[in-house]
């Protein structure tokens, strides 16, 4: 699996939550009380959001290990201090549950932070988290 691929897999992933929309052609209507999704950037407009981004990992020739560290950036709703924290905890408590799903082996979380309020008055929080890769090699 690619670094592209495991982006749309993942935000797949994330948009079986219920109450979540992922959406290939992002035509989103932002006035639906949903949590949109993003490869990438979330987009200036979107209210709660959440966008999917690798930003490093490995790939170990002699191990056979591959890892990705992705980040989830979330968004809140407007005036709600603790939203970008209820979107990135529903994230967290779907994504640790992928253990062995497809090529993945494993996924946690290593940080977050808060990533402060935008002018439209709407918190952000980052989530980093570590994936896993089946060793493809490995007998099942």
């Amino acid at each position: 699996m690619d670094d592209a691929d495991l982006t749309r897999w993942l935000v797949e992933q994330l948009g079986t939550i219920d109450g979540w929309l992922w959406s290939a052609d992002d035509p989103y209507d932002y006035t639906q009380n949903v949590v949109t999704l993003h490869e990438g950037g979330i987009a200036a407009d979107a209210r709660r959001s959440v966008g999917v981004r690798i930003f490093g990992g490995e790939d170990d020739e002699e191990t056979e290990t591959k890892t990705r560290r992705v980040q989830l950036r979330s968004r809140g709703n407007e005036g709600d201090p603790n939203d970008a924290n209820r979107v990135a905890d529903a994230a967290f408590a779907h994504l640790r549950r992928l253990l062995r799903e497809g090529v993945v082996s494993a996924v946690t979380r290593t940080s977050f932070d808060p990533a402060g309020v935008d002018q439209n008055g709407r918190e952000g929080r980052t989530d980093n988290y570590l994936i896993i890769f089946d060793n493809e090699e490995a007998p099942s």
